[in-house]
């Protein structure tokens, strides 16, 4: 992998970890996607360190970082091109 692809990689791969482990200790009854309540989005936000009245800036954190992995992991894996990165 190029550098810049294993980090955006790298990136989405933490952040979905830090998430589901936010989601666990917050009690979630499921890890594996995001709250679609914003209780339960703000208590992982919060659990992260974002300060009160994140529970937007997470979310649209997750979705800009998944969106960029899954550019790089369609290019490399199935030889895609989605186009330049953005941010």
């Amino acid at each position: 992998l190029e550098r810049r692809d294993s980090e955006e990689l790298g990136e989405a791969w933490t952040l979905a970890s830090q998430i589901r482990s936010a989601l666990a200790l917050f009690g979630a009854h499921s890890t594996d996607v995001l709250p679609t309540d914003r209780v339960g989005l703000e208590g992982a936000a919060r659990l992260m360190g974002y300060p009160s009245g994140s529970a937007s800036e997470l979310e649209d954190r997750y979705l800009r970082v998944t969106r960029r992995s899954r550019v790089v992991f369609e290019r490399v894996f199935y030889g895609k091109s989605s186009g330049v990165l953005g941010g």
